[in-house]
Order: C-alpha cells, then sequence, then structure tokens
C-alpha cells in the first residue's frame, strides 16, 4: 500500500534538475484528494512509471515553451484514476498509436529509443492496471493511469 501523493512527490523531487532548468510548473487538482489516495504497487514500478510520463513531458516540451504538467487523480473503487497532462508537442496518434506502446518503435521523435511506454505500460499491467494516452499534435499529451485501490476487493484478489 502506497501513498500516490507520497510517490509524486519523490518523483519531483528526482526531477529537480530537470525542473528548475526548463522553469517547469507541476500544478494538482485537488491536492487533499491526491494525499488521501493510497494504491497496491510495487514501489520501483510506481517510481518508475511517474518519473518515465513526468520526464516525458518535461523532455517533449519545445524549448520555446516552459513545460506545463497537470496532476489529478480520483477514486473510481476499484482504481484510482491518475491523470498526467502537459502542453507539450503531442503524439501523432494517426500515425504512431499502434506503435504507442511497443518495443523499439519511437514514435516520430528523434531522442527516443522506443522503450519508455513499453516498459510503463508493462509494470502498469504486471500490477492489475491500464494505461490510456490521449494525445493532439502540438497541444499536448494526457496519461491515464488506472491503478488498484488499497482495500478494494481487487487488491484482496491479487494475492490469491
Amino acid at each position: 500500500s502506497l501513498s500516490l501523493f507520497d510517490y509524486i512527490s519523490k518523483v519531483i523531487e528526482s526531477l529537480n534538475a530537470q525542473i528548475s532548468k526548463r522553469k517547469a510548473k507541476i500544478t494538482y487538482g485537488d491536492v487533499k484528494q491526491i494525499k488521501a489516495l493510497r494504491v497496491n504497487a510495487v514501489p520501483a514500478y510506481l517510481e518508475s512509471i511517474l518519473y518515465n510520463i513526468m520526464s516525458n513531458s518535461i523532455k517533449y516540451t519545445p524549448v520555446t515553451k516552459d513545460p506545463v504538467i497537470e496532476i489529478h487523480a480520483h477514486l473510481s473503487s476499484p482504481y484510482v484514476e491518475l491523470h498526467i497532462s502537459d502542453e507539450g508537442q503531442g503524439i501523432d496518434i494517426a500515425n504512431y498509436g499502434d506503435r504507442l506502446f511497443k518495443m523499439y518503435s519511437p514514435i516520430g521523435r528523434n531522442e527516443g529509443k522506443g522503450l519508455g511506454l513499453f516498459i510503463t505500460k508493462n509494470q502498469i499491467e504486471a500490477m492489475g492496471g491500464t494505461i490510456e494516452v490521449r494525445s493532439e499534435l502540438n497541444k499536448g499529451t494526457t496519461i491515464k493511469l488506472r491503478l488498484i485501490e488499497e482495500g478494494s476487493e481487487l487488491s484482496k484478489n491479487l494475492g490469491k
């Protein structure tokens, strides 16, 4: 059982140099609500997932803009839904959507190796969760994660 807010904070702290260098702004929806949410997750996986998504949000915002990352979370039992949105370059879903989560399939960005979202999806699914990507080219991306809520029936059944 992990505090979602604690892990978000930990990742923000580890990204501090990138955040400062790019003058990134991170905003939250209802902070009190996010602080109350707990998920059943593998600690290293949760940290890796959050790190990958937030570092991509910074990395793939054009250098002419300061990155903005919005974090929203709510309970949708038996899941906690976490939405991480940015105003970056976006992903051309029409052309790359079928390759989005495939290994070694960069999605049209020269810097990528095609591993980040592949690893993220596998880690999420290994914990019984899901990931969805909504994106519009030159407008930004929203990653929607569904993680198993602490204490839910689903979390109790995972251990069986």
